[in-house]
């Protein structure tokens, strides 16, 4: 059997039928004990795992009202995490959309960043990266 379904990969465990709720919710423990996920991105991943849509929407739906999956709270985490690392605003939506944040989430976090200091955040990681030999010139990039 193929672990290629509609041109994504998919990691089907054996035996899980594709609507088994109890392996769904397992499946999400399991998911979530490597790193905190958003919504969109656990049910994407259930889904690869071969869990129809029904039951993925399920069980991530009953992680979130356990706690385990919560959007803005991963939002707020990462956006805070990107400006102590010198990241602006633009760099850190990006960053949330690329993890699948709902996008309601990623603009109320946006909105309480303070980026009066973009100019300065910008400056701060040119320079770090001058210094550690990442700067863009011409032979660097070969």
């Amino acid at each position: 059997m193929s672990n290629f379904v509609s041109g994504s990969r998919r990691k089907e465990a054996p035996g899980v039928r594709p609507d088994d709720g109890g392996a769904a919710e397992a499946a999400c423990i399991n998911i979530l004990n490597g790193a905190a996920q958003s919504a969109r991105s656990l049910e994407m991943r259930l889904r690869r795992r071969g869990f129809d849509e029904e039951t993925s929407q399920h069980a991530v739906a009953e992680m979130s009202r356990m706690g385990f999956v919560d959007d803005t709270r991963l939002a707020q985490s990462v956006a805070n995490r990107r400006q102590r690392e010198g990241y602006g605003k633009a760099r850190i939506v990006a960053d949330l959309r690329r993890r699948s944040v709902d996008g309601e989430a990623i603009n109320e976090v946006v909105a309480g960043l303070d980026t009066d200091d973009d100019p300065q955040r910008a400056l701060d990681v040119a320079r770090r990266a001058y210094r550690s030999g990442v700067a863009p010139d011409k032979e660097r990039r070969r």
